[in-house]
């Protein structure tokens, strides 16, 4: 047997807090590698950060936290990068894993 894909496994993280938010990940993953493809990574490094406007800044700590997996899940998706990706998420806030596996906390 001869596998014909690539298991590619890239890091990222979410983080918010009272005033702000960030993300990172790997900025040259490609969820559609074929082994007999030969790829040369840029190294570099998709960010996002930005401060909550006056409204947000009022919400709970979780809801900042899962708002901000959320859109940045979402922004990648938008860009067509999680074709043929298996996503994980994790996370250090229970509230917001509630709400990922059971739609509510």
């Amino acid at each position: 047997m001869r596998p014909t894909g690539v298991v590619q496994v890239f890091y990222g993280f979410a983080d918010a807090s009272g005033t702000g938010k960030g993300f990172t990940v790997a900025g040259d993953y490609n969820c559609s590698s074929k082994l007999s493809e030969q790829r040369v990574g840029s190294g570099g490094v998709v960010y996002r950060v930005g401060v909550w406007t006056a409204k947000e800044e009022e919400e709970s700590s979780n809801w900042k936290e899962f708002s901000n997996v959320v859109q940045s899940i979402e922004d990648e998706a938008t860009l067509g990068k999680l074709q043929n990706c298996e996503l994980f998420m994790f996370t250090d806030n229970a509230v917001t894993e509630s709400c990922f596996y059971r739609g509510s906390s």
